[in-house]
């Protein structure tokens, strides 16, 4: 069975790159389908920002990309070409949460 994980447990986790060993942060937000009510992908803020205050892009990484949700981290995989796709503007909250 697959243990399920609030947000709060999930945003105490850094987010770490298998593919090029990086620290890329910790959650700020996450994605759920308003169809299936499932998680589609986990939100890290942009570089260099607190929280993603004062940055204009964020991080969108697809739920299928995550390999191992552990104590302390969550493991991803991503190519630095897939990285790169997956830095964007940041969207505001309602977007997320209703899919659009």
């Amino acid at each position: 069975m697959m243990r399920a994980y609030s947000f709060a447990e999930l945003s105490q986790k850094e987010v770490i790159n298998l593919c090029t060993g990086e620290k890329m942060g910790r959650i700020c937000d996450i994605e759920i389908s308003a169809k299936d009510h499932t998680v589609i992908s986990i939100v890290l803020p942009g570089q260099g920002s607190l929280l993603g205050l004062g940055k204009s892009t964020e991080t969108v990484i697809p739920w299928c990309k995550i390999e191992c949700v552990g104590e302390d981290t969550v493991l991803i995989k991503l190519s630095a070409e897939e990285q790169s796709a997956c830095c964007v503007p940041k969207r505001k909250m309602k977007h997320r949460l209703f899919g659009g």
